[in-house]
């Protein structure tokens, strides 16, 4: 990630850790929410791996704001080449990339609803659609942010735009799946700084937590999950930059090793922490709550597994071995 825009976004998110609407001012200000679309529609046109990046970086925030959010549905206008609204926007997903029903019967979830101004929403008949005032119900989440659902058979959008030959709904799941991915990292990566903290400043029995062998065993594994979970994503990022498509392959290894992943890192920090990790008051559990959420969202380890798998079942899908070791 470029230093300068890298040290911009960690400084606005440091000084407004207290505010979100401040901190929603700040990153307007800077055009970081701009930061997805092209030069061409008047956004900042960012790399993709700066993009992800700052995704990433919005992971180790506990403040409720649509910022991923706001920047998926800035780059799927720019896909169709329709402007940008001002201010947050949010995208309706589903949990299941599987799900073959019809739009009349499957329930869309819309994070961060009512507090977007616009929400985008693709549908199965390659049609892009924007809503600018839905109607929406919240509905009760194990995570921190808020959640509506929007039904899209009873709804008129303002907006509808076709999907370009080179874009599918495919396309529009996987790169959900990477975005939920790189933030699952960021707040893998909060996790992680909470629990050393915690554990190097509690003392039991005249020592420190984190000089007991069982303590020691649980930060190893964290630190271990993240640190696969962040190389898998980076990878995955890296062939999304240089094919110009999100790939299936390395995009359902990327969601499925993180969704993995913040299981084991959300049981072993909060076995680490004890009672103080379930408090409102301290952020461990408003990241941990976001894990379990995001692990789910644009499909969870066991639907990308299972997509992984069947490509490779293809009878042109090549050698699987000769893939893994050359």
């Amino acid at each position: 990630m470029d230093t300068l825009i890298e040290d911009s976004a960690a400084r606005i998110f440091t000084d407004n850790t207290d505010n979100p609407k401040a901190l929603w001012a700040a990153l307007e200000e800077s055009e970081l929410t701009r930061a997805w679309i092209p030069q061409s529609l008047d956004g900042a046109g960012l790399s993709l791996a700066d993009v992800f990046a700052l995704i990433r970086l919005s992971g180790t925030t506990t403040l409720s704001i649509p910022f991923a959010e706001t920047l998926l549905a800035s780059h799927l206008l720019s896909v169709v080449g329709l402007p940008t609204p001002a201010g947050p926007g949010t995208v309706a997903v589903t949990t299941d990339v599987t799900n073959s029903t019809s739009d009349d019967t499957r329930r869309i979830e819309v994070p961060f609803g009512s507090e977007a101004d616009y929400v985008i929403a693709l549908t199965n008949n390659r049609a892009l659609s924007v809503f600018k005032t839905p109607s929406l119900e919240r509905i009760d989440s194990v995570g921190t942010d808020p959640l509506y659902k929007l039904p899209l058979s009873a709804l008129a959008a303002d907006t509808t735009a076709a999907l370009p030959e080179n874009f599918s709904i495919d396309d529009f799941y996987r790169t959900g799946a990477l975005l939920r991915s790189a933030q699952m990292c960021g707040a893998m990566d909060a996790i992680l700084g909470l629990t050393l903290t915690h554990t190097s400043s509690r003392e039991q029995f005249g020592r420190p937590l984190a000089k007991f062998q069982a303590i020691q065993h649980l930060l190893a594994e964290i630190a271990g999950e993240a640190a696969a979970s962040s190389a898998i994503v980076e990878a995955a990022v890296e062939t999304f930059e240089q094919n110009g498509q999100p790939d299936l392959r390395n995009i359902a290894s990327a969601k499925a090793r993180t969704s993995e992943a913040a299981e084991v890192v959300a049981a072993n920090a909060h076995q680490a922490h004890g009672a103080i990790g379930y408090t409102q008051e301290y952020a461990l559990s408003a990241h941990t709550r976001r894990l379990w959420r995001w692990r789910e969202e644009f499909g969870n380890e066991t639907q990308w597994a299972l997509a992984l798998g069947k490509d490779y079942l293809r009878t042109d899908a090549g050698s699987l071995t000769e893939e893994l070791f050359g």
